[in-house]
């Protein structure tokens, strides 16, 4: 490879990185933006509030308009489970970046 073929692979690198971090970094804030509503969920999945919320959609008094996922256990299971997954693999990132850096 001659030295104007690496330099153009290098260009292509750099803005394929710097586009990816800046995507990141959107992401991220996004998901920042997120933290008070999480906590809500985390605090509100399996609480005695949520089974009365429960009880009252078998007693068909919730709105018909709702969708009640939040009420469903696997779906509140698998989104807290994912969050679970996302923090992990931030963990495992962010030490193989400063490793690396």
């Amino acid at each position: 490879m001659n030295k104007i073929d690496h330099f153009i692979g290098m260009e292509k690198n750099y803005l394929s990185v710097d586009q990816s971090v800046n995507q990141l970094m959107e992401q991220l804030d996004a998901f920042q933006a997120q933290q008070e509503k999480i906590a809500k969920l985390i605090n509100y999945y399996g609480s005695p509030e949520w089974y009365e919320h429960l009880e009252m959609e078998k007693e068909e008094l919730l709105p018909n308009d709702s969708t009640r996922a939040v009420l469903g256990e696997d779906y509140a299971y698998e989104t807290l489970g994912n969050l679970r997954q996302c923090a992990i693999q931030m963990l495992e990132l962010s030490t193989h970046i400063f490793k690396i850096y």
